[in-house]
């Protein structure tokens, strides 16, 4: 019995040591403070702490164990956090009105992009009591995960200039205008999230509230774009423009997970540079796609394109990916291709998350919640 007893805790501890880039601790953590052997559990800020290599960081108390060592690009454990993602593949739903309660009832998050003009009065950007206040309350009612894709910049350029995607309007757009926008309006823009992660601490009714943000979809645009007016901003203003909106999150929303924008066409050269300027950001929890057209079926993202394995690798964090979503924010019919082998392969990809959008009304995706390793 007592041999039985020691295996059980010695079987215990060694799942309650985190890998390399896992959380293990911040105000709010209930989960492991302890890292695998290595490791260190190094201070970021008041709310994350992160494993990582080595010792020459802040420590955060948690005493260092003993187990074999991940190497370097290895993914995080998803083990101890109980909200996002748990220890199982989540399935998130967008708020659409193609959607009803009954649909919602199945998925474990709800996901809305913000910050989008009032279809009334397109200069205003405010959060919008009647659409995004609904979602949250609804997000309460069923006790689901409220998901944020911030298209701030994006939007906020729309709403004062018209500019519209680059794949939309050939000049009056983002990868001609986005970067001098930014450099205009640098402080508006912090502000706006300023004002989302207000209201929104509001609406939740808890500033401590779980909530997940992922971070300006198309955000590489504004650096490397090279038709950009005036010309693109460097990889250091971009990692502290990203800083600023994550610190006005935190500041209201302090146990908020924040996701950083994969660009899956820049090739491996280009995405290790540009996450070079983000690696140490203390804010960042996991990366996403968020052009809705990645291919679930398929090692690649997209033909000629990185491959989902080259995301976790490079970035060494785990992947929200997102189906449903075409050009323009149409409908794109791919979210059925999401079906149990294919989720099992993007699973061992580093894949943990697949937010459904308006395509998901024609295919569903499989809504198995595998576990993940």
């Amino acid at each position: 019995m007592l041999k039985i007893l020691v295996l059980t805790a010695i079987i215990c501890l060694a799942r309650a040591q985190q890998k390399l880039y896992s959380q293990c601790g911040g105000i709010g953590w209930t989960g492991p403070t302890t890292c695998a052997d290595g490791l260190t559990c190094q201070y970021q800020n008041p709310y994350y702490s992160q494993c990582l290599a080595g010792g020459s960081g802040t420590t955060t108390g948690a005493t260092v164990t003993t187990q074999s060592s991940g190497t370097t690009g290895t993914l995080p454990s998803s083990g101890g956090d109980s909200q996002f993602p748990g220890g199982q593949f989540k399935h998130g739903l967008a708020w659409d009105g193609v959607f009803n309660d009954n649909d919602y009832q199945r998925y474990d998050y709800i996901s809305i992009w913000i910050n989008s003009p009032w279809s009334d009065k397109p200069s205003v950007t405010d959060f919008n009591q009647y659409w995004h206040g609904v979602m949250i309350n609804k997000c309460k009612q069923y006790k689901k995960l409220p998901v944020y894709y911030a298209y701030v910049i994006a939007f906020e350029a729309r709403a004062k200039f018209g500019f519209q995607d680059c794949d939309v309007h050939p000049t009056n757009n983002l990868c001609h205008g986005g970067a001098n926008f930014i450099r205009q309006n640098r402080a508006l823009l912090v502000s706006r999230y300023a004002h989302w992660a207000s209201e929104t601490a509001k609406a939740l009714g808890d500033r401590n509230a779980p909530i997940v943000w992922l971070i300006e979809p198309d955000f590489w645009q504004y650096y490397g774009d090279s038709t950009q007016q005036g010309g693109p901003l460097s990889g250091e203003y971009m990692r502290a423009l990203f800083d600023d909106f994550a610190k006005e999150i935190k500041s209201q929303l302090p146990n908020a997970k924040i996701s950083w924008d994969l660009s899956a066409w820049i090739r491996e050269d280009g995405m290790t540079k540009w996450w070079g300027y983000f690696k140490t950001s203390p804010y960042i929890d996991f990366v996403h796609t968020s052009g809705g057209q990645g291919q679930a079926g398929s090692a690649e993202y997209k033909p000629g394109e990185l491959k989902w394995s080259d995301f976790s690798r490079i970035t060494g964090k785990r992947i929200i990916a997102d189906c449903g979503y075409g050009i323009g924010g149409g409908l794109s019919n791919n979210c059925g291709v999401w079906n149990l082998d294919n989720k099992k392969a993007r699973i061992a990809n580093g894949v943990i998350a697949l937010t459904a959008a308006q395509g998901a009304s024609q295919q569903q995706p499989n809504l198995e919640r595998l576990p993940l390793p």
